[in-house]
C-alpha cells in the first residue's frame, strides 16, 4: 500500500498545475493508465461484482486532491516522518519497557506477518482478478452463462457442463437471488429452498436492538465521535463524509478511500492482522475490530463514541 502511495503522490507532485486547470494531457494519462494497470487490483474484491480502478477513478481523485491545493512534496515527506516517528516509539518503548532481544525479535517478525498479510493480500486479489477475466469468463462463453454465474457452481458441476452438457439454468438462476454454501472435509454442496432455510437458523444471532454498547478489539487507539455510514462495498462510498465513522463487517482495499477520511473505523469481523487492522495503523485511525454484531445494531446517521483506546464504542443517539 505504501509503494501504491508513494507512486501517487508522484503522479500528484508532477501534474499538480495541470490537474489543477484540468488540462489532462496524453502523457498524464499514460502515467495513470500505467499506475491503474499496476495497482487497480486493489479496487476488486472476491466476490468479482466490481470493476477495479481504472483510469477514470484515479483522474477523479487526483483532480479532487489538487483543488485542495495540497503540497505533493508534503505528503511525501509527511508519510516519510510518521514511518520514521513510529520507529522511535517503537525503540523508546522498547528502552523504557526494558524489552529483551528475544521478545524484540519476536515482535519484529509479528509486524513482518503483518505487513506480508497484506502484501499477500492484494496478491490474492489480482489472482482473482485475472481467475475472473480471463479462465472463468471463458467457461462462461462456452456454456453460454453470465460469468458471475459460473462463480455459483461447483467444480463438479462445470466439469458436466462442459463435457457432458449437462446444467441447471433455472437452479443457477436461484442461487444468484440467495444460497447456502456448505463444506466440510471431501464434501461441498449449495443448498437453496428449505434446506437452506433451517442451516440460516442454525447461525442466527439474536440480537438486542436496544443495546446502547458494543465491544471488540483495539487495532489502533485513540478516541472519536460522529455518524454512522455503513459501508459494505465500493458503490457505498458515496454516502461518506470526511469525519464520519466507517461501519463494515471486514474492510477490503475497494473501500481504502473511505477509510482515509474516516474519523474512527468499526468491523464486525477481523484480528490483529486483519486489513482494517493493517490499515487503520497506517493512517493512524482509531479502529475497533470483532464487534461482532455493529452493523446488525448500527444504522446510517446514528451517532457514536468511539473509545479505541479501551475498545468500546457507545451510541449517543440513533437516527
Amino acid at each position: 500500500m505504501a509503494e501504491e502511495q508513494e507512486n501517487y503522490i508522484e503522479i500528484y507532485k508532477k501534474y499538480k498545475i495541470c490537474l489543477k486547470a484540468r488540462q489532462i494531457t496524453e502523457e498524464l494519462r499514460n502515467r495513470v493508465r500505467k499506475h491503474a494497470e499496476k495497482w487497480g487490483h486493489l479496487g476488486y474484491i472476491y466476490a468479482g461484482n466490481v470493476e477495479p480502478f481504472n483510469e477514470k477513478h484515479y483522474l477523479k481523485e487526483l483532480i479532487e486532491l489538487a483543488d485542495t491545493g495540497v503540497d505533493g512534496r508534503r505528503l511525501l515527506l509527511k508519510e516519510k516522518q510518521r514511518f520514521k516517528a513510529v520507529r522511535r516509539e517503537q525503540l523508546r518503548l522498547y528502552k523504557k519497557l526494558k524489552v529483551s532481544a528475544l521478545y524484540r525479535r519476536l515482535f519484529e517478525i509479528a509486524q513482518s506477518f503483518a505487513l506480508s498479510k497484506l502484501v499477500r493480500r492484494h496478491a490474492q486479489l489480482l489472482n482473482i482478478y485475472r481467475l475472473h477475466k480471463t479462465l472463468l469468463a471463458e467457461i462462461a462463453k462456452r456454456l453460454n452463462l453470465s460469468r458471475y454465474q459460473v462463480q455459483f457452481m461447483l467444480k463438479g458441476e462445470v466439469r458436466e457442463a462442459l463435457f457432458r452438457g449437462k446444467m441447471n439454468k433455472f437452479l443457477l438462476l436461484k442461487r444468484l437471488r440467495h444460497c447456502v454454501f456448505y463444506s466440510e472435509k471431501n464434501f461441498e454442496k449449495i443448498y437453496s429452498g428449505r434446506m437452506e432455510e433451517k442451516l440460516l437458523a442454525q447461525v442466527d444471532l439474536k440480537i438486542d436492538k436496544n443495546i446502547t454498547v458494543l465491544t471488540g478489539q483495539t487495532a489502533q487507539p485513540g478516541f472519536a465521535r460522529g455518524a454512522v455510514k455503513i459501508i459494505f462495498r465500493a458503490k457505498d462510498m458515496v454516502k461518506m463524509n470526511k469525519g464520519d465513522i466507517l461501519v463494515s463487517v471486514a474492510t477490503d482495499p475497494d473501500i481504502v478511500p473511505a477509510m482515509k477520511i474516516a474519523a474512527a473505523i468499526i468491523t464486525e469481523q477481523g484480528g490483529i492482522t486483519s486489513h482494517a487492522a493493517i490499515v487503520s495503523r497506517e493512517l493512524g485511525i482509531p479502529c475497533i475490530i470483532g464487534t461482532k454484531i455493529a452493523t446488525k445494531v448500527l444504522q446510517d446517521g446514528d451517532f457514536v463514541e468511539v473509545d479505541a483506546e479501551r475498545g468500546v464504542v457507545k451510541i449517543l443517539k440513533k437516527k
